[in-house]
């Protein structure tokens, strides 16, 4: 059960991620080190599109890429996701 969680946290994460970051350039803003507020995770956003996740008993490798300036493609093992920054 636990399995089937970590992909949708995962995702939950990147969507907090990029919708909260208000920079005037979105592609900078994102990139870092992001630590979920309970301190269970980390989210690395690197420069090249590359990003991983650490939650309490896993590990993602992911990418992302933006398709323009208010949509985000999120890709994981599992699948991928696009979000709108508003």
């Amino acid at each position: 059960m636990r399995t089937k969680k970590s992909p949708l946290w995962a995702l939950l994460l990147c969507l907090t991620i990029v919708t909260g970051s208000w920079a005037s350039d979105l592609h900078e803003a994102i990139v870092g080190k992001w630590q979920k507020t309970d301190g269970t995770g980390v989210l690395e956003v690197g420069e090249g599109g590359k990003m991983f996740v650490v939650g309490k008993g896993f590990s993602l490798k992911g990418t992302y890429d933006f398709i323009d300036e208010k949509r985000v493609l999120c890709k994981f093992r599992f699948g991928s996701v696009v979000y709108t920054v508003v």
